[in-house]
């Protein structure tokens, strides 16, 4: 059965306890390969609980040409801010920051590649 995403965002705005509980479990009882840093427990889309998945997984399909669809990038969470990032770390042009999945993976494709995108190939200009 798929949820509206109204009821989606319900369930995952009011249930940030329950979505921590759900990744330990997932993460415990499929003993996941997962990347730790500054209390960050990060798993891939499939890994993700079943109800994040499936909004995670819509988000996706509406935008297919978007940076998060085309890389795919890892979930995590920092007390109530969801992160979707590339690579080993958070930085600056490969992540997003959220208060749900959707908003993470919204906020990493309007910031993908920021860095590089911004300097446009100059170096910084030198000073006296």
């Amino acid at each position: 059965m798929r949820r509206s995403r109204r009821e989606r965002d319900a369930l995952l705005k009011g249930s940030t306890t329950w979505v921590e509980a759900e990744i330990t479990r997932v993460l415990y009882v499929h003993r996941v390969r997962h990347a730790r840093f500054l209390g960050v427990v990060s798993l891939a889309i499939e890994e993700l609980p079943g109800v994040i998945k499936e909004d995670v997984e819509d988000f996706l399909e509406n935008h297919p040409l978007s940076p998060a669809a085309r890389l795919r990038p890892r979930m995590g969470m920092v007390g109530d801010i969801w992160l979707a990032f590339i690579g080993p770390e958070v930085r600056r042009g490969a992540s997003g920051l959220g208060e749900t999945p959707r908003d993470a993976l919204t906020d990493f494709n309007r910031h993908f590649m920021e860095p590089l995108i911004s300097r446009n190939g100059s170096e910084p200009a030198e000073t006296d």
